[in-house]
């Protein structure tokens, strides 16, 4: 894609990470959503939420926890193409959390102390909320022991 070492070529790049996801890499489904969403993907330079969303959803069924969160985004925002659609994005936002996400974690807080898309329910709201803090938490506390040269 960027062309270090090789002569840059997006659209060898993409028939590669197409094939590569097909092959079942998380990774390269989940950077063919990001392509898709930003407009990389072909040479129009044209979003295509709805093509984003369906390589996003191939990750996310085996539990790629960031391309749960984008998928939540995309039906959240709504987008060209892709409807907002709050039961989707309340549907993706929770999976992504019980992968440890913590953004969509936050998404799931926010949805119930707004009642975007579901009852409001503050309980529910600061559940979330603390799932949110409670994996940052966690997250900062591994940092810290990542130590290199002793």
């Amino acid at each position: 894609m960027l062309g270090r070492g090789v002569e840059e070529n997006k659209k060898e790049a993409v028939k590669y990470l197409n094939k590569a996801c097909d092959g079942g890499n998380l990774l390269a489904c989940y950077n063919m959503g990001m392509l898709h969403n930003t407009g990389q993907a072909t040479d129009k330079k044209e979003r295509d939420p709805c093509k984003a969303a369906e390589f996003f959803r191939k990750a996310c069924d085996k539990n790629h926890a960031q391309s749960c969160f984008m998928l939540s985004a995309l039906y959240l925002q709504g987008s060209g193409n892709l409807s907002k659609d709050f039961d989707q994005a309340r549907t993706y936002s929770m999976k992504a959390c019980d992968l440890d996400h913590i953004w969509a974690c936050a998404n799931v807080s926010r949805m119930y102390a707004l009642g975007d898309g579901v009852k409001k329910d503050m309980k529910m709201a600061e559940k979330y909320k603390e799932r949110a803090k409670s994996l940052h938490k966690e997250q900062t506390e591994d940092r810290k022991q990542i130590k290199f040269g002793e």
